[in-house]
Parts: structure tokens; sequence; C-alpha cells
């Protein structure tokens, strides 16, 4: 058995590894959003710096001013999941209610079929 002291460090270690991680999951993210507010010509300039020298928000306008109606199409998205979300949330409430409190025929074998599809992408 390890000592406190041990433990503490090992999980010190975990968490400095798994800040680590986190920090390169999200910096991808964040160099997205750098680029974004660069000039087209910024973009492939060596060697590549992480701050923009300059905010250029010709992009934005570029997309919000197209053709195509991007405010529109972003707001449809937004209902339609905002919808769905309350719904599923209604039903699986509802259906979560029903296998833990109500005692049907088949319950468990729907329950299992259920639970076998959570464990498939």
């Amino acid at each position: 058995m390890q000592t406190k002291s041990a433990q503490r460090w090992i999980d010190r270690i975990i968490i400095a590894i798994m800040a680590v991680l986190g920090v390169f999951m999200v910096l991808p993210f964040a160099w997205l959003f750098s680029m974004s507010f660069r000039a087209p010509g910024e973009a492939y300039k060596m060697p590549p710096s992480f701050l923009p020298p300059n905010l250029d928000f010709r992009n934005y306008w570029a997309v919000l001013h197209s053709s195509v109606p991007f405010l529109q199409i972003y707001w449809n998205s937004l209902m339609v999941a905002v919808v769905v979300t309350l719904g599923q949330l209604i039903t699986c409430t509802l259906a979560a209610f029903a296998f833990a409190r109500l005692k049907f025929p088949g319950r468990d074998s729907i329950f299992f079929v259920f639970l076998v599809g959570l464990m498939f992408p």
C-alpha cells in the first residue's frame, strides 16, 4: 500500500498530464479562432504567429454579407437543436420513470436493447 504522500504525488502527476492533454485538445480551436481574425494572406505567412498582428474582421463581414443567409441558417439550426433537446428531455424522462417504477412485461428485455444500443456508436 502506498503512503499518502506518494499517492498525492501520483495524483499531481496525473492532474498535470491531464492538464497538458487538455491544452493540446483546445489548441487547434484557439488557432482556428486566431486565424479567423487575419487577412487571407497572413494565414500562410512564415513563421506563423499565434496572435494576429492586427485584427481583421473582413472574414466575418464576408460571411455575414454573402448571398447565403448565414444568420438565418444559424437561427434555424439553433431552433431545431433546442426543440429536439427539449423533446428528448421530456420523452427520456417519461421513459426513465417507466423503466424505474413500473413493472410491465418485457421491461428488462427492452431496457437491455437500449443499453446494447448505447454501447455502439
